[in-house]
């Protein structure tokens, strides 16, 4: 439609204004649109999304406490930054199953066990289901505007239930070269989180972390949990 105006609007007018009109166009074409995370789970699976008002609270802070101490305690270098956060994802999911809390990569709807994608882990406590995204960023980027967050519609999704939609994200500090340490952690609800359609859905530290964050969430610092400098 907009293509067949396009080409009788070139039939009538100049060349040049002719390309004003396109690019124009692409422009608005091009421009991302914003829905909120909720939404896009709830229209593309039929799972809703549970508002988070502190369900779990207690174990949450236990497991992400308990994290932040062993990570901070081992002497460990890293070649680069993911590899922390598959180091602190591993140590995370470890400290819920000694809690005998499970928790794991989530399955696939085809029952195929995939760690790639979002969301990183799930578990289930008081008879709740949770999605639990995992993060570590630099304390210099938390108000960065780029892309940090990234959710794919799939025909194969890890999404299978209704569940809360949950973001702990970790506050690093580089001591040196290969060397990292935890300041604190961010845990906060997800559903509220406006993220820009493009290719894929996404959303930036600042969204996830700033003071524009909606929604049930809260912080602490390594400074008040015991974990050593």
């Amino acid at each position: 439609m907009m293509l067949a105006c396009i080409q009788q609007f070139s039939m009538r007018f100049p060349p040049l204004l002719t390309f004003g009109l396109v690019f124009i166009c692409m422009c608005v074409l091009a421009k991302p649109k914003t829905r909120v995370f909720s939404e896009l789970v709830e229209s593309n699976y039929h799972f809703q999304v549970f508002e988070w008002n502190g369900e779990a609270e207690n174990v949450l802070r236990e497991v992400a406490d308990a994290t932040c101490l062993e990570f901070n305690q081992k002497d460990q270098f890293f070649d680069r930054t993911n590899e922390v956060g598959i180091e602190i994802e591993r140590i995370l999911e470890e400290q819920f199953v000694k809690r005998e809390v499970k928790c794991e990569a989530p399955r696939t709807l085809s029952g195929r066990k995939q760690n790639g994608g979002y969301p990183d882990l799930a578990f289930e406590l008081d008879g709740a289901n949770f999605y639990l995204e995992v993060k570590v960023f630099s304390s210099d980027t938390i108000s960065s505007t780029q892309r940090t967050f990234y959710f794919s519609v799939s025909d194969d999704p890890k999404i299978v239930r209704d569940a809360f939609h949950l973001l702990i994200g970790f506050e690093l500090e580089k001591k040196d070269d290969s060397d990292y340490r935890i300041l604190q952690y961010h845990v906060r609800d997800l559903r509220y989180l406006p993220c820009k359609v493009k290719v894929e859905y996404n959303a930036s530290n600042k969204s996830l972390y700033g003071e524009e964050a909606r929604g049930y969430q809260f912080s602490s610092s390594t400074s008040t949990n015991g974990s050593s400098p």
